[in-house]
C-alpha cells in the first residue's frame, strides 16, 4: 500500500526542510500545493523530490487541501503543515502503520498533535492525519478544515495511535496574532452565510480570545454551545462549556458555573467535568466533597481527545489536589503518595518546585525533616533561595551530615537578604564549627556575628567566649537554640582544658 504526503504551503522556506527531514523517506510521494509563495519554498520542495502545484488562494483551506488530494496517487494520505515536526522515532511508527494498512481501506488514523503556546503551555489533541484516498473523502469548512465528517459518511472507522507530531506554529505570539487576524475574516464570512453556524462561533470565540476581545469571545462561545455542536462531537460541546465555565469563575459567578458543571456531569460520563467540580469544591474548602469526586476519576481520561488542552498539567493538578484533600482529612499515607505522584508527573520546573514544597511542608509537619533532603536538593536546582538552603541545612544537621550542612548554610548566607537571615546563618555556622572543634573557623564566625550586631568584645579564652554568647543570648532569643548548642560546645572545651 502506498502513502502520499499532501501539503499546502506558502513562504515556508525556513520550515520545509525540518518538516520533511524524517518523513520524506517514509512516504511514497510528496504532493505540495503552493498558494502563492514569494520565497524559495517551491524550489526547495522540488529539490527534496516533491511534486509542486500552484493554487490561487481563495480564503478556503479546504479547497486548497482538496486540491492536494486530487494529485495524490497513494492508497492512503498523510497531511502535514510546514511547521509540523516528526521525530525519527515517530517516523518509524508511521512506517509501521503503513505496513499494516488494510486492503479494504476502511481505517483512518488519529495522531497526537502537540503544540506550545507563547506562555509555554503545551496543548495536545488527537487529529485524523492519515486516511484512505477514496471518492468522496474530502476536507470541509474553509478554516480549521475537517476531514472527519466525510470519513464518517463513508463508514471509515478511526484508530488512535501513539505517533506524536509537534506543531510549531503557535509558539511565536506575533505569528499567532497574524493567524488570528487572517482567520477572523474567513470566520466572519462563514457567519454571513449561516448566522447560526456553531462551528464558526466556536472558532470565532477562540480567535477573539487570542485578540484579547473578552466580551466577543464570550458571546461567540455561548452561541457555539448548541445541540448541533453536541451531535457533531460531544467533546467540542464539553470543551466549549468548560471554557465558558472558566469565564464565569473569573467573573466570580460561581453559582452559575456550578449549575453548568452539574448539568454536564449528569448528561455525560466525563472525568474532566468531575475534575472541574472537585476543584471548585476544594477551593471552597469542602475537601470531603472534592475527594468523593476525585476518587471516581481515572486520571488517564482527563482529556477531551479531539480538543487541544494541557493534559499533563491537568493530571498534575489532579494528583496535587488529591494530596491536599487527603492531608486535610487526615489520610496521611495517601496524601504523601499523591504528592509524590504529582512530583513525578510534573513536566515543568514550576510544577516540580510547587509539588516539592507540598512534600517538604507535609514531611515537616510529620516531624520527618530528614526525609526532605532529596526533595530540597532538587528544589534548589530549580529555585535556590535562603529558605530552601536553611531547611536543607537543618535536615543535614539532623542527619549529622555536618560537612553538607556547612556547605548548605554558606549558600543560605549568599542568598540572605537581611540581618536576621545573616545572623541565623552565622550562628548556625558557629554551631557547626564548634561541634567539629574547628576553633579558628569558630572564632571567625564569632567576629562576623559581632560585626553584624555592631558590637565589640575583648576575647582571650574560651571562658570569655562563653560569657560573650551568654550575653548575646539575652538580646537574640530567636537564636537561643543555636546559642545554647554553642555554649554547650564551649563548656566541653573549657572542661577539657581544666582536665588537661
Amino acid at each position: 500500500m502506498r502513502l502520499s504526503l499532501c501539503m499546502i504551503v506558502k513562504d515556508e522556506e525556513r520550515n520545509i526542510k525540518k518538516c520533511l527531514e524524517n518523513v520524506k523517506d517514509v512516504v511514497d510521494e510528496i504532493i505540495a500545493v503552493d498558494t502563492g509563495s514569494k520565497d524559495r519554498t517551491p524550489f526547495i520542495l522540488k529539490e527534496l523530490g516533491a511534486k509542486v502545484y500552484s493554487f490561487r488562494w481563495c480564503d478556503d483551506f479546504s479547497k486548497a487541501r482538496n486540491e492536494s488530494l486530487k494529485y495524490a496517487t497513494g492508497d492512503y494520505i498523510i497531511y502535514l503543515d510546514a511547521d509540523d515536526r516528526v521525530s525519527k522515532e515517530d517516523a518509524e511508527k508511521i512506517l509501521e502503520i503503513k505496513k499494516g494498512f488494510p486492503k479494504e481501506k476502511n481505517l483512518a488514523y488519529s495522531l497526537k498533535i502537540v503544540s506550545e503556546s507563547p506562555d509555554g503551555t503545551k496543548n495536545s489533541a488527537y487529529q485524523v492525519r492519515i486516511f484512505p484516498k477514496l471518492e468522496g473523502v474530502r476536507f470541509e469548512y474553509p478554516i480549521h478544515e475537517q476531514i472527519v465528517p466525510s470519513l464518517k459518511r463513508k463508514g471509515i472507522k478511526g484508530v488512535f495511535t501513539d505517533v506524536v507530531i509537534r506543531h510549531e506554529g503557535y509558539k511565536d505570539p506575533e505569528v499567532l496574532l497574524k493567524k488570528a487576524e487572517r482567520n477572523l475574516k474567513i470566520l466572519k464570512d462563514m457567519l454571513s452565510e449561516d448566522p447560526d453556524c456553531w462551528f464558526a462561533h466556536y472558532f470565532l470565540a477562540q480567535t477573539y480570545e487570542v485578540l484579547g476581545e473578552k466580551e466577543l469571545c464570550e458571546y461567540h462561545l455561548k452561541r457555539s454551545i448548541t445541540e448541533d455542536c453536541k451531535r457533531h462531537d460531544v467533546n467540542w460541546y464539553i470543551g466549549a462549556s468548560l471554557r465558558y465555565v472558566n469565564i464565569l469563575l473569573e467573573r466570580g459567578e460561581k453559582g452559575k458555573a456550578r449549575d453548568i458543571l452539574l448539568k454536564l456531569e449528569e448528561e455525560f460520563d466525563s472525568d474532566l467535568v468531575k475534575f472541574f467540580i472537585a476543584e471548585m469544591d476544594m477551593k471552597e474548602g469542602d475537601y470531603r466533597s472534592a475527594l468523593n469526586r476525585y476518587v471516581t476519576i481515572n486520571p488517564e481520561r482527563l482529556s477531551l481527545i479531539t480538543i487541544p488542552m494541557d493534559e499533563d498539567r491537568v493530571r498534575y493538578n489532579y494528583y496535587l489536589n488529591m494530596g491536599r484533600c487527603y492531608e486535610e482529612l487526615g489520610y496521611m499515607k495517601l496524601a504523601i503518595s499523591s504528592y509524590e505522584n504529582a512530583y513525578n508527573r510534573a513536566v515543568s520546573e514550576e510544577e516540580k518546585a510547587k509539588s516539592i514544597l507540598f512534600i517538604v511542608n507535609f514531611l515537616i509537619k510529620q516531624d520527618k525533616l530528614n526525609l526532605t533532603i532529596p526533595y530540597l536538593e532538587e528544589y534548589i536546582k530549580i529555585r535556590p533561595s535562603f529558605k530552601a538552603f536553611q531547611l536543607l541545612t537543618l535536615a543535614y544537621i539532623k542527619e549529622k551530615r555536618l560537612k553538607d550542612a556547612e556547605r548548605s548554610i554558606k549558600e543560605a548566607l549568599y542568598f540572605s537578604e537581611n540581618s536576621k537571615e545573616r545572623l541565623f546563618c552565622l550562628f548556625t555556622l558557629a554551631f557547626i564549627h564548634i561541634s567539629q572543634f574547628k576553633i579558628e573557623e569558630f572564632i571567625l564566625d564569632t567576629d562576623l556575628i559581632l560585626k553584624e550586631m555592631n558590637l565589640k568584645a575583648e576575647v582571650s579564652s574560651f571562658q570569655d567566649l562563653y560569657m560573650l554568647y551568654n550575653k548575646v543570648s539575652k538580646h537574640f532569643r530567636e537564636f537561643s537554640y543555636w546559642i545554647e548548642k554553642i555554649k554547650s560546645g564551649l563548656n566541653l572545651l573549657i572542661s577539657r582544658r581544666i582536665s588537661a
